[in-house]
């Protein structure tokens, strides 16, 4: 979900998957994160699948010792991620475009992060934060967009805690509105509630080059377990910070992330997180059961009376929850005008993503959209009640 490294580590997964069609026992397998349990298990699946595959294994998980694979493995850690580039290139030399099957690319503008969030492994991972040279991340982003790229998502560790000789994220994205030609934007990827900068709510309601979507983790609607997970922020200011976004910019989506099941939640802690959630003008979330992760504060907690069967129930819970405040945000759009991306065709169906990072569609098209090509359209009814049906304008 949030790239790491200068190496483009999505680019790097979808190119292997082609080669893998062109080159003979060649495969990549990359895991970007300590956060998804049973990575290991899904790498051994892919090995047995392609028993005569090279295969190798980066990310967090390998610098955590957090996987063991089967099999001739090639591991990568953090600090050797620059080589994958190495892959990069061979996918080139065969011919591979990422233009074949991207519209939108990561841009890393820094890694690395200074909190310690008591569930958290990252920053014991990643190091102290760190930033690129803004003056390298302009010319990136704009070579980026003269290639064909149409929507450009600016990604790190913790993006808010960017920092370059004094200038910070709202200064960095006034230097791309520069240089992103009309028919293109910037994305954000997630920003800690701590380090949201407000001015980036005007320049988003005054611009249409920056997406009006916002991800903010929450992780909790108790006050005991936001202590206990050393997220230094007030459920007030999270409502606020939520509130005067969807006030300045209605249309926008704000989705957050939640962890159940941390150490000794109780039911009555769980329930403040379900109300909390449907009491403010959130729009979609992640969930997550809380699990250990070696080398973090709550390593060696051995006090945890939330079963496995009750985390379970309290993710369907919330996901039950997260889907009725989806739909009733996507009811609130119709109507109204968007400009989406063509991602993909399936018969006289186009599939695209609008501005706001909602999914639309437009069925029984006549017309020839290309791929990567902006388009105005108005909504017209939901679809499958988890996306968009809309109609060119």
């Amino acid at each position: 979900r949030r790239g790491d490294g200068h190496a483009d580590l999505t680019y790097v997964y979808e190119a292997a998957k082609k080669i893998a069609k062109n080159l003979d026992g060649y495969t990549l397998v990359v895991t970007k994160s300590t956060v998804p349990v049973g990575t290991g298990a899904k790498v051994n699946k892919i090995i047995r699948e392609f028993p005569d595959a090279s295969i190798v294994v980066a990310g967090c998980s390998v610098d955590n010792d957090d996987i063991s694979v089967e099999g001739n493995v090639t591991y990568i850690k953090n600090r050797d991620k620059e080589t994958l580039l190495d892959v990069m290139k061979i996918a080139k030399k065969s011919g591979i475009s990422d233009l074949e099957f991207r519209t939108r690319q990561n841009v890393i503008i820094q890694t690395g992060c200074n909190s310690r969030c008591s569930y958290c492994i990252i920053p014991y991972l990643r190091g102290d934060e760190s930033s690129r040279d803004n003056n390298k991340i302009v010319n990136h982003v704009k070579e980026l967009f003269e290639s064909g790229i149409k929507e450009v998502v600016l990604t790190g560790t913790n993006i808010g805690r960017y920092k370059y000789k004094g200038l910070g994220l709202y200064e960095l994205l006034v230097e791309l509105m520069d240089i992103t030609p009309k028919n293109s934007r910037v994305r954000l990827s997630s920003i800690e509630p701590w380090d949201f900068d407000n001015r980036i709510i005007d320049l988003v309601k005054n611009s249409d080059k920056i997406c009006p979507f916002f991800h903010i983790p929450l992780q909790s609607g108790n006050r005991r377990i936001l202590k206990g997970m050393n997220r230094n922020y007030s459920l007030e200011d999270f409502e606020k910070l939520v509130c005067e976004i969807k006030t300045e910019i209605p249309n926008s989506m704000v989705g957050t992330d939640i962890i159940v099941g941390f150490p000794d939640e109780t039911t009555e802690e769980f329930n403040d997180t379900s109300a909390f959630l449907k009491n403010i003008p959130i729009d979609h979330f992640h969930v997550f059961s809380y699990s250990p992760r070696r080398g973090t504060v709550l390593e060696k907690t051995t006090s945890n009376n939330v079963t496995n069967e009750t985390k379970k129930t309290r993710v369907t819970s919330l996901l039950q929850v997260g889907k009725e405040k989806k739909k009733a945000f996507l009811t609130s759009l119709l109507g109204e005008r968007l400009n989406i991306i063509i991602e993909k065709q399936v018969n006289n169906t186009f599939i695209g993503k609008a501005e706001n990072f909602v999914d639309v569609v437009i069925v029984n098209c006549k017309n020839t959209l290309p791929k990567g090509s902006l388009q105005s359209v108005v909504v017209k009814s939901l679809y499958k009640d988890i996306s968009l049906q809309v109609e060119l304008i």
